[in-house]
């Protein structure tokens, strides 16, 4: 199971991961081009110089891109390309875009998102055309093993694990019996599941 840790944003935050961890960033545009930040009207580290560290020969996990406006990713996908770097996907479109890639386009580096409030139905409406799911729980309660199964038998799976939404670190245990079934795990605490982080 690949680790992502949340909200790499910076390239301090990118000198501090262990080899073979993987990274979930933010994406907001301004006058000159792309930069990482979750929120927006803020400054923030460019993303090529990102991810020309991101390529600089050290073992990394899987990326994931976070864009938080529409209409950046084709800017994304060529800055990635230039640089080589393969293992990675974005979250988070909006259904127009996800369709526009995954669908009309060919360009499975996507993930459908599954939650309490977004179906397992809806996200199997793109089996053999998105790569990835994204499973959220606004609950805090660890989703079933029979919903994990499900989406595994379709995508590769990357939970978000409960402390994003605001649980404590303790509330991980109840998740961590999915492990087995999961490609990816979206983390403030790599520790917790199994990575060291430096």
């Amino acid at each position: 199971m690949q680790v992502i840790r949340h909200r790499v944003n910076t390239l301090d935050g990118i000198r501090g991961l262990a080899p073979g961890l993987g990274a979930e960033v933010d994406l907001r545009s301004d006058a000159d081009g792309i930069l990482l930040a979750h929120d927006p009207f803020v400054p923030g580290d460019r993303l090529d110089v990102f991810l020309d560290r991101w390529a600089d020969g050290t073992p990394r996990g899987t990326l994931v891109l976070n864009p938080k406006e529409d209409g950046l990713e084709r800017v994304v996908m060529d800055a990635l390309a230039f640089r080589g770097i393969e293992d990675w996907f974005m979250l988070d479109l909006p259904l127009p875009t996800l369709v526009r890639l995954a669908v009309r386009e060919g360009m499975p580096r996507v993930a459908v998102r599954v939650s309490e409030w977004e179906p397992v139905e809806a996200a199997l409406a793109f089996r053999g055309l998105a790569k990835w799911a994204w499973l959220d729980s606004f609950s805090g309660e660890a989703p079933s093993r029979e919903t994990v199964r499900a989406l595994a038998r379709a995508f590769r799976v990357c939970l978000v694990s409960p402390e994003l939404q605001g649980f404590p670190p303790a509330r991980i245990d109840a998740f961590l019996p999915l492990s087995p079934d999961l490609a990816a795990v979206c983390t403030k605490h790599p520790e917790t599941w199994g990575l060291a982080t430096s």
